[in-house]
């Protein structure tokens, strides 16, 4: 089995696939336009910091506070089109994190889900629309076993 981490990488993955077609994990910088991968939501690990100052809280197990990045990409002809489609893809994130299997993903190990804030939208005007990102900061507590964090 893998990781706790990885496992709520999958289910957030899993959340979001209703409302994009593509859907990663762990890829944003290569997303290709022309290969049709746009629109699309990519979820990534960030930190994973242990919520017990000592690093554990008690002799049996581990809480932990790992943080995700849902960054949603389009690409349109204008920017205040591209900053509507960013705006209605972030919306459409908060609402899957929120609803996905009662806010604990699913995951019997996880806590909740907690907003940690959006970064301002990223354009980029290189190729022939304008494509663009917001990455949204989402904070899953967890607990896994001091020995075995599967």
């Amino acid at each position: 089995m893998s990781h706790r981490a990885q496992q709520i990488v999958d289910a957030a993955v899993a959340a979001h696939a209703s409302m994009a077609a593509n859907v990663y994990s762990h890829r944003t910088l290569t997303v290709s336009q022309e290969e049709m991968e746009t629109p699309c939501v990519s979820i990534a690990i960030e930190a994973d910091e242990p919520m017990s100052d000592l690093g554990v809280t008690n002799l049996a197990f581990i809480d932990s506070l790992l943080t995700l990045s849902v960054t949603v990409v389009s690409a349109d002809s204008s920017e205040p089109d591209l900053i509507a489609d960013l705006l209605d893809m972030r919306r459409q994130s908060h609402i899957a994190m929120f609803s996905a299997a009662g806010r604990d993903l699913g995951l019997s190990f996880v806590m909740g889900v907690r907003y940690l804030g959006a970064e301002r939208p990223e354009i980029n005007v290189d190729g022939q629309n304008m494509a663009g990102s917001i990455t949204c900061r989402w904070g899953i507590p967890y607990r896994m076993n001091l020995t075995d964090p599967s």
